[in-house]
């Protein structure tokens, strides 16, 4: 596998500074460019066709604007938001807007090579304090869809379910339940299926409320 091309649009030169450090640390990343100006990263986009653009948003308005003209640019690119504005409504006007990672930037170095890893691979990723507000935001903006009835779920799919509105990982609902993650990746694909969503966020909005309410007689979550 290849690596992955990046280009890196920041404001805070010290923000600058710690991504360049944690990324050309990564075999599986590529650095391609990295700018302050919008203008600058426009035509880096336009020039390279990277990946992944990594913007990191001093202000909302801002930051969107700078979306849009990389996406006419540049459709190719995954645009990842990076950001101290930890606002659920400004992750919801981001992810409707095409990007496809919302990441809070109190991540850690680990955390945000990680979260591109599973952006490049088709997956949108938001971090998970905010995720849950944004689920709650973004169920509150759409408008009543006809979706299953929760007796058309197996009792497995319920569960998982469940932690997915809580904003847990593959990962760690494959620790909790006690399944590997790639079973627990084949849920999630059987799930987005049976409500037509795109992926996870989209699988978030559309699922039943009531899945987020206690089992009905005779079931047993794992807590």
């Amino acid at each position: 596998m290849g690596k992955t091309s990046l280009i890196i649009l920041s404001y805070q030169p010290i923000v600058m500074d710690a991504l360049l450090r944690t990324f050309k640390s990564r075999e599986n990343f590529m650095v391609v460019g990295s700018t302050g100006s919008s203008q600058d990263a426009e035509a880096l986009a336009a020039q390279s066709k990277p990946d992944v653009m990594l913007l990191d948003c001093g202000l909302p308005d801002r930051g969107l604007t700078t979306m849009q003209k990389i996406q006419r640019v540049s459709p190719v690119t995954k645009i990842v938001i990076f950001t101290g504005i930890e606002s659920a409504e400004h992750a919801v006007r981001s992810l409707d807007a095409g990007a496809v990672g919302y990441l809070s930037s109190a991540c850690t170095r680990i955390s945000v090579p990680a979260a591109l890893d599973m952006i490049v691979t088709g997956q949108t990723v938001v971090s998970p304090h905010i995720a849950t507000k944004a689920i709650g935001v973004m169920r509150s903006k759409v408008k009543e869809r006809q979706v299953m009835d929760r007796q058309q779920l197996s009792s497995r799919e319920e569960q998982i379910a469940k932690y997915l509105l809580r904003g847990w990982t593959n990962r760690a609902i494959a620790e909790r339940v006690g399944l590997t993650e790639k079973t627990i990746k084949h849920y999630m694909s059987s799930l987005m299926q049976k409500f037509n969503a795109k992926n996870r966020v989209e699988l978030a909005m559309t699922l039943p409320k009531s899945i987020e309410d206690k089992p009905r007689s005779g079931q047993t979550w794992l807590q």
